[in-house]
């Protein structure tokens, strides 16, 4: 039995997250095939929690806490700092999709953290190294030589900041490229690079050796609503504010497609997660959007929904459209969104829009229940056969065999 060490900087529960369910997920499928070991950073009583109840679901896993809690106070007074000065010295481009602009940075890991990885390492031996996410590819350089290594590229950066451009500039394309060429210095540490969709893998081909294609699914615990609505009356949104991408997308959604389009819609939209309250008063005479704030249980409001997912930014694989589809919901989406889980000779089992014309072709649909709940069975049939768990799980251990 191989023994994988996997170092990433985000703890894979709960399951409220992308990033946690795509790790998630292969903790399930693997923990019975190989030797697991996870290095994870802990900043605070509820990362401690979280971890622990981590554990206590799957003994069977080594996890390696890197806790810095003494720390997190000043980490957010600082972290808080440097927002707002950012906010006020950003400029504000009118070809713009929202007045963000992201800039992914690799920063030095602490003395502490450098340590805690080198003594992980010198306490045992790993047949192979696993680095999840793009912020956690600093420790690249500390990775020993003659281990084999594996980089999980969850979300290209570059991509991530050109995307979030309607019509990027000379000096924008100039930034991406800088982040592109960063992400890639660190990439070359390792002996294969793993993304979710050919998209992203178009995007690095001829660039880095050794890439893959290996996307996850939903875990057991996410799949709840196992029939198909048979009407609908509301749309829905999943998504924290805090993720840049889901802040861009709903922004745009509101504006420019569900509020100019509210006779026709007639439905209301139901967003959940956490949403500031700046945000919330900009719409909160519209007697049609309504936030739910953090739901714990989130499959409460799956009946009689249609998912809307309007991101226009990011990278990788949507968790919530997949998750949608094994939970026979109807999608909405934009075709960027819906990056890897259609093509173009296979995408009956969802409706995509690029700009108005394309939204307003699927109002029709929208109240033709028949039409909907259809649309929902053929997603179910799609990710059946597309995500299939023993494809995905053989397709992954294939990685291993390096």
């Amino acid at each position: 039995m191989k023994s994988i060490l996997i170092i990433s900087n985000i703890i894979p529960f709960p399951l409220n997250e992308g990033g946690k369910i795509s790790q998630y997920y292969f903790i399930e499928q693997l923990k019975d095939k190989v030797s697991l070991t996870y290095i994870l950073p802990i900043f605070s009583n509820e990362d401690l929690l979280n971890a622990k109840q981590l554990q206590l679901l799957h003994p069977e896993i080594q996890f390696k806490l890197f806790i810095d809690i003494n720390k997190l106070s000043i980490k957010n007074r600082v972290s808080s700092y440097l927002r707002s000065l950012i906010s006020l010295m950003t400029k504000k481009y009118k070809n713009k999709k929202s007045n963000y602009e992201y800039i992914f940075q690799i920063h030095a890991i602490s003395k502490s953290n450098f340590k805690f990885i080198n003594d992980c390492f010198n306490s045992q031996k790993y047949d192979i190294i696993q680095v999840e996410f793009p912020w956690s590819l600093n420790v690249a350089p500390i990775l020993p030589s003659n281990t084999r290594k594996i980089f999980v590229q969850h979300e290209p950066q570059s991509k991530r900041y050109i995307k979030s451009f309607y019509q990027p500039s000379s000096y924008q394309k100039y930034v991406a490229e800088l982040i592109m060429n960063c992400e890639l210095s660190y990439m070359k540490y390792f002996d294969k690079t793993v993304v979710f969709n050919k998209q992203d893998y178009n995007l690095y081909e001829n660039k880095i050796e050794h890439l893959e294609i290996s996307p996850f699914g939903i875990p057991k615990a996410l799949k709840v609503k196992h029939s198909a609505s048979t009407f609908f009356n509301k749309f829905l949104f999943l998504g924290n504010e805090s993720h840049e991408p889901n802040k861009q997308g709903l922004s745009d959604f509101l504006d420019n497609y569900f509020l100019p389009n509210l006779n026709s819609i007639k439905y209301p939209i139901y967003i959940s997660g956490t949403w500031s309250k700046e945000f919330k008063k900009k719409y909160s005479i519209i007697e049609n959007i309504k936030f739910l704030g953090f739901v714990k249980n989130i499959e409460h409001h799956y009946d009689n929904s249609i998912l809307i997912v309007p991101i226009i930014s990011g990278g990788g694989i949507r968790v919530k459209i997949l998750q949608a589809f094994e939970n026979n919901i109807p999608v909405i989406s934009t075709s960027f969104a819906a990056e890897g889980l259609y093509s173009e000779n296979d995408k009956n089992h969802l409706l995509l829009y690029d700009n108005l014309d394309d939204f307003k072709d699927h109002l029709t649909h929208l109240h033709n229940n028949f039409f909907m709940r259809e649309l929902a069975l053929l997603a179910k049939k799609y990710v059946t056969v597309h995500f299939n768990t023993q494809d995905l799980l053989n397709k992954r251990l294939s990685l291993y065999e390096i």
